[in-house]
């Protein structure tokens, strides 16, 4: 299955949830905001929420300011 994240093309296996996603690049536990589709997911959705074909992530990381 077909998604891109951040730019770029990703294949992902079917039935994947945004938490599984996550995990799996390492970021599950970070300081980051995700939007799917331009819509913002709440991270307490993450495990419910089930990626689909042509699905458009975009992760950012929080940066501390100075």
């Amino acid at each position: 299955m077909q998604i891109t994240l951040n730019q770029q093309p990703r294949t992902i296996v079917p039935g994947m949830t945004l938490l599984e996603l996550m995990q799996g690049e390492g970021l599950a536990s970070g300081h980051v905001a995700v939007a799917i589709n331009r819509r913002i997911i709440a991270r307490d959705l993450w495990a419910e929420t089930e990626l689909r074909e042509g699905d458009t992530l975009l992760i950012v990381g929080a940066i501390k300011g100075g």
